[in-house]
This record gives structure tokens, C-alpha cells and sequence, in this order.
């Protein structure tokens, strides 16, 4: 099995973080969408067969340390992994699922769409949807590594699970600068972190445990 390190490196070098805040991280949310987006970069630049591969040995990692709080929270970058979805794939699924579906629960406190919502995106949306989730974990991450001795970001662990406070697009523009794309990406963040906030509410409204 690889170290710590061999498994890392690549998503390191892409996202120019540090091992440290890496680990910082586990048990968070900001985990699976760090997750979700290594696969997609790793299967652009590997192939797919390699980048499955590359993440089972980061899941077998992760899974040797039975932390739940870790382990339920890549989720959605497992999910996709593990059935080889593409976008369109993504969107075809959403159109089949009941409201109460598990996947379609965790697409939406990813995404910031609501269940009905969702529904109504169409697969090119979607696919905007997963790509604008690597510039929003690299905004968290740069606030992070100026913060490391604050919960401005994080909050801590609770015995209803992990999630992210609710940050305003103007927090986020402070730490990405006003461009277009740092408006594109604040916006997302929003709609990211609002979902996670609400996490909770939807778990008890839907009667789901665990997730």
C-alpha cells in the first residue's frame, strides 16, 4: 500500500496544499469535495482505469482508520467513483430519483440546489456544477491556511456530524479578488456552505441517519 504521501502527491502538487492542511481537514465536508475533485483531475491526467485505482487505495487509507466522521463525508466523491459517472449520467440519475433518495440528498447539500431543483438541471449544468467545486475548495483552503488557529471556517465536531458555517460572497471575494471567475466561484461557495449549514434540518426532515 502507498504512504500517506505517494497517495496525496498529485492532488497536492494540483491544489499547491500542504499535507498538514490536508489533514487538517479530515472529518470536514471541504474532505469530500477535495476528494471529488482530485478523481476528476487524476482521471483527466491518468484515465480512468488509473485514477479509480489511485483512489480505492486512498478509500482502503481512510477506511483503516474506521473514523466515521471521515469516512461518511466523501461520500458523494465515492458515489461517483465507485458507479463512473459522468455528468450526464449525473443528470439522467437525478431525473429517476424519489425526493427522498439518499444520493440525491447528498448531490443537493453539495451542490446548494434544492431537490426539485436539482431535477430540473440539465446534464451541461451539472457538469458546471462539479467543476466549480475545485476553485471553491481552493478559496477554503487559502482562507484556512491564513486562519489556522480560528473556526472562522471550520466548525468542530458534533455528535450530528461535520459542516461548514454559511459564508458570505463577500468573504469569499476577499480572499479570491474581484475577477469573474472569483464571482462565479463566491457565489458557488454560498450556495455550498448554506447547504451544509441546513444539513442537519434536511437529515431530520427526511429521517436520515448517518449520511
Amino acid at each position: 500500500m502507498l504512504t500517506i504521501s505517494e497517495i496525496f502527491q498529485p492532488t497536492v502538487s494540483y491544489f499547491g496544499l500542504h499535507d498538514s492542511i490536508i489533514w487538517q481537514m479530515r472529518g470536514s465536508d471541504v474532505f469530500g469535495i477535495h476528494l471529488f475533485a482530485f478523481y476528476h483531475r487524476a482521471e483527466i491526467t491518468l484515465g480512468t482505469f488509473n485514477a479509480r485505482q489511485l483512489v480505492t487505495q486512498i478509500k482502503q487509507h481512510i477506511e483503516m482508520y474506521h473514523q466515521d466522521g471521515l469516512i461518511r463525508h466523501y461520500h458523494l466523491a465515492q458515489f461517483t467513483i465507485e458507479r463512473s459517472l459522468s455528468a450526464e449520467d449525473i443528470h439522467l440519475y437525478l431525473q429517476n430519483l424519489q425526493p427522498n433518495d439518499r444520493e440525491l440528498l447528498r448531490f443537493t447539500l453539495y451542490s446548494g440546489y434544492g431537490i426539485d431543483e436539482a431535477k430540473q438541471l440539465t446534464w451541461v449544468q451539472v457538469n458546471d456544477i462539479w467543476h466549480s467545486l475545485s476553485p471553491i475548495l481552493q478559496t477554503l483552503v487559502n482562507k484556512q491556511m491564513r486562519n489556522t488557529q480560528s473556526e472562522l471556517l471550520f466548525s468542530t465536531a458534533t455528535t450530528q456530524g461535520y459542516r461548514l458555517p454559511a459564508l458570505s460572497a463577500t468573504d469569499v471575494l476577499s480572499a479570491t479578488g474581484n475577477s469573474h471567475q472569483s464571482l462565479v466561484a463566491s457565489f458557488n461557495l454560498h450556495l455550498v456552505a448554506q447547504a451544509a449549514c441546513q444539513a442537519d434540518t434536511i437529515r431530520l426532515q427526511l429521517g436520515i441517519k448517518g449520511i
